[in-house]
Order: structure tokens, then C-alpha cells, then sequence
């Protein structure tokens, strides 16, 4: 069933589990994300990312993934990753997506405050729950003036994470304490210490995100849940699980490889690697 974000991460919270968000830039891994939460009976969400519009537009994906969370014997929410203007959020809510995450953290910290409070009023009243981000995300070149081998930089503020979320209203907060964007030149060190000062500053009905989780181990991801974390975002290491086999496939029949055999092993891969990471966001539950 389609829902919003909100009860979901309520629930979560209150289970010390978190929802897995997975990103879904094409049609096999909507129905894997889908499939592997309905087996668990886990409820999941599917993100479509702002960065993945080259390769498949909002408008192409975002029907199917509305239509599959809608058929699903298990919530699921559809949201918007790193919508970074009011445009691409009104086309998601076009889409019939339930969830927004407007990114304005590239902004003035004022800036990105006032452009998240005016989704949220706009959205509330729709059901629609919004996602927000403060700080900077190291990954992608995205540094912002601060040096990316010194990862405390980016680390989030608990008293401005209370400040934003208390004046946004926003439903979930994406925050930094040690991941990042992309894949890892080294393993990642979470300060779960900070994470627990942000959850016991910011309001207990602001859900706390993590972004950057691939690549980090899933007992440090089971850390962070205890910690305080409700959505935690995944898809780059999971991306890349299907290619050793396909090339192996290739490789024994390359003039004879049918394109539906690649998409069918792709996508029993990518289903049982989605059913790990909702495993692992469980937290034992």
C-alpha cells in the first residue's frame, strides 16, 4: 500500500529498527525493493534521486513506482531524493509521489530553513511528508569550501539540527555524523555520540536519516539505528552486486547473451541484496 513517510518512522523509532530507502533508477530494482520488503513483511522506500534523472526521468520511473507501492501487501513509501528545487518537488507530488526530501542545503543556512518550512505548509495539508538536509554531505565534489579529508567538518550540530527541525516542521532530517556520498577511499568512521545528541536535541517526531550508508559495515549501520537513526538511505553498493555475474554471462556467450536473461539474474540479485539491507535495518526485530 502507498503511505507517507511519517507513521512508518514512527514506528521504526519506537521498534529502535530503521526503513530501508532505496533508490530505484530502473524498473528491476523498483520490483526487487518491492518484493524482497513483501517477503520480509517489512515496510520499505522507494527514493528516486534527483541524480539519476539522465538516466531515467521522474516522469517515466515515478508511475511504476507509485503503481507497485500501491499493489505491495506491505507499506511503501515513494520519495523524492535530493529534490533541489520547488520544481522537482511539484513534479514528484505530480507523479503521485507521498514523500518529498527538498535539498537546499547547498543554500545559506537561512535560506534552506525558509525553503523547507514553504514545502512543508504547501505539503502538509496533502499528506505529503518532506525530508530535509542541513550541513554538507561529503561526496560527489560536493565540499563546500571544507576540506574532504577532515570529515568533523561536516559533521551536523545538534543544537542546529533542533533549530531547523523545530522551525521547518520537517517530518525526517538527513545529518552528518561520519558517512558520505559514493563509494569509500576508506571505511568510514561514524561518531555515534554526536547522533545521539542530535536524536535527544531535535524533536521526537523528526525522524533522523543517514545518507551515505553503502559501504558502511552493517554492524556500524545497527550502531547507528540504536542510535537514533529511522532512514537510512542505500543503493551504491547494492548497484554494483549484479555486474560480476553478468559480465561472467557475457563472457561465456558474448554473440549469444539474451538482454531478458541479463534482466532476470539482475534482478534476483539485486531482490536478495535488498532483502539483506532490510535484514539488517531490522535490528534483530
Amino acid at each position: 500500500m502507498l503511505v507517507n513517510m511519517k507513521e512508518m518512522l514512527k514506528e521504526a523509532r519506537k521498534k529502535k529498527m530503521a526503513i530501508a530507502a532505496i533508490n530505484t533508477p530502473a524498473f528491476d530494482l523498483v520490483r526487487a525493493a518491492v518484493e524482497a520488503a513483501e517477503e520480509l513483511k517489512t515496510p520499505v522506500i522507494l527514493d528516486h534521486a534527483s541524480a539519476h534523472e539522465d538516466a531515467i526521468p521522474m516522469e517515466v520511473i515515478g508511475p511504476y513506482m507509485v503503481e507497485c507501492a500501491k499493489s505491495a501487501s506491505v507499506p511503501v513509501a515513494v520519495n523524492l531524493d535530493h529534490g533541489l528545487s520547488m520544481n522537482m518537488c511539484l513534479r514528484a507530488i505530480k507523479c503521485g509521489f507521498s514523500s518529498v526530501m527538498y535539498d537546499a542545503s547547498y543554500l545559506p543556512y537561512e535560506e534552506n530553513l525558509a525553503k523547507v518550512k514553504e514545502v512543508c505548509d504547501m505539503v502538509h495539508p496533502l499528506g505529503i511528508t518532506v525530508e530535509a538536509e542541513i550541513g554538507r554531505m561529503p561526496g560527489f565534489g560536493n565540499h563546500g569550501g571544507i576540506d574532504p579529508k577532515d570529515k568533523s567538518g561536516f559533521y551536523t550540530d545538534p543544537e542546529v539540527a533542533r533549530d531547523f527541525a523545530v522551525r521547518t516542521g520537517c517530518d525526517a532530517l538527513a545529518v552528518c555524523v561520519g558517512t558520505e556520498h559514493g563509494f569509500y577511499e576508506a571505511p568510514p568512521v561514524l561518531d555515534l555520540k554526536r547522533l545521539e545528541e542530535i536524536r535527544a536535541a531535535v524533536p521526537e517526531e523528526t525522524a533522523l536519516v543517514m545518507h551515505g550508508s553503502s559501504g558502511v559495515s552493517f554492524s556500524d549501520l545497527q550502531a547507528a539505528i540504536t542510535a537514533g537513526m529511522s532512514k537510512i538511505n542505500y543503493y551504491t553498493y547494492l548497484s554494483i552486486q549484479a555486474a560480476p555475474k553478468l559480465q561472467k554471462i557475457i563472457a561465456e556467450n558474448p554473440e549469444r547473451t539474451y538482454y531478458h536473461n541479463l534482466t532476470s539474474c539482475a534482478y534476483e540479485i539485486l531482490k536478495q541484496g535488498a532483502k539483506e539491507i532490510i535484514t539488517c535495518m531490522r535490528n534483530g526485530q
